[in-house]
């Protein structure tokens, strides 16, 4: 009766750490895709820098201030990352301007909302 138990919270923890350094993995090589571009020094793998701009929110201050500072200090692009997805900030107008229209990259659908009232339009 004892064992049956033993191997099936061995397989849970088992399981666990698999799917733990799977995870590792896969943001591993996500980021490695964007390491080319500047970003500021993470506090955590796993969380990037969502830690530091939560505690700033819960202080009050707004987030785009410390986008602002970074841009000061890493320049006119840097990826900043929330878990394992990377946020590309981008402070050049003629490279905004070619992302958005010129080369027509692909956007997620939130995006389309805010710039559909940006431009006043829906695409």
């Amino acid at each position: 009766m004892f064992y049956p138990l033993v191997y099936v919270f061995g397989a849970l923890i088992v399981l666990s750490l698999v799917l733990i350094c799977g995870f590792a993995v896969h943001v591993a090589r996500k980021r490695r895709t964007f390491a080319h571009v500047p970003s500021p020094p993470m506090a955590s793998f796993f969380k990037g820098h969502a830690d530091e701009i939560t505690e700033m929110r819960h202080k009050g201050y707004p987030t785009d201030q410390k986008f602002l500072e970074w841009h000061i200090e890493y320049g006119k692009i840097l990826v900043v990352w929330f878990w394992h997805i990377p946020v590309l900030l981008v402070v050049d107008s003629e490279m905004i301007k070619d992302i958005l229209i010129v080369k027509n990259l692909p956007k997620r659908t939130f995006s389309y909302e805010v710039l559909a009232r940006l431009y006043g339009q829906d695409f």
